[in-house]
């Protein structure tokens, strides 16, 4: 195998690791979100209020 054909193998795995990774840091940040909203419904119904927090920006 030519070093151009390992290469292409090397950075097509990678590439399929990275899109794992991306998959399962968006279920998280989904799950993230889920809670985040039945805390904010709780909080809510209970007069719990917390000062407004910043929104990161996103990529």
């Amino acid at each position: 195998m030519s070093a151009y054909e390992q290469r292409k193998k090397d950075d097509e795995q990678e590439n399929e690791n990275l899109d794992a990774m991306i998959l399962q840091t968006r279920k998280k940040n989904a799950r993230c979100a889920e809670m985040e909203s039945k805390i904010d419904g709780l909080f809510s119904n209970y007069n719990i209020n917390l000062p407004q927090r910043e929104t990161p920006d996103q990529p």
